[in-house]
């Protein structure tokens, strides 16, 4: 099963969030975190990210606030786990400090495998379907 962690839900919900702000307006981290009951901390934490990965952008000053760089719609759920997330594939099949089998692993091919399959579904899953 394929579980996704805190980190990617409430990107996703504050891109959510962020997709109902009107075009040229944007919407404060304070707030939402209010709206959603997420922390604050956690939330800027998890909104650094996304704009070093190019996915929102913000303002500053007193009507400063974050806005999506582009449509909603547009943003895959490979780019959003990437983003906050930083590790898609399987530790065990890239570092051996992780497994220590891994030279004689006999499940490593399917394991890579199932990981290219996950990755591409990643990524052409627009997080707008999830949301719908």
């Amino acid at each position: 099963m394929f579980k996704l962690s805190k980190q990617a839900d409430y990107a996703i919900q504050l891109l959510f969030r962020l997709s109902k702000v009107k075009e040229g307006e944007t919407l404060s981290l304070r707030i939402f975190s209010e709206e959603s009951n997420i922390s604050f901390l956690f939330l800027q934490r998890i909104a650094g990210e996304l704009k070093r990965a190019k996915i929102i952008d913000s303002k500053q000053g007193t009507k400063g606030g974050y806005a999506l760089v582009r449509p909603y719609k547009d943003i895959s759920l490979l780019e959003v786990i990437d983003a906050v997330d930083k590790q898609i594939v399987a530790p065990c099949i890239i570092d051996k400090k992780t497994c220590r089998h891994l030279e004689k692993c006999t499940i490593k091919k399917g394991i890579v495998q199932v990981q290219h399959q996950m990755i591409s579904v990643l990524k052409k899953t627009p997080i707008a379907q999830l949301t719908a």
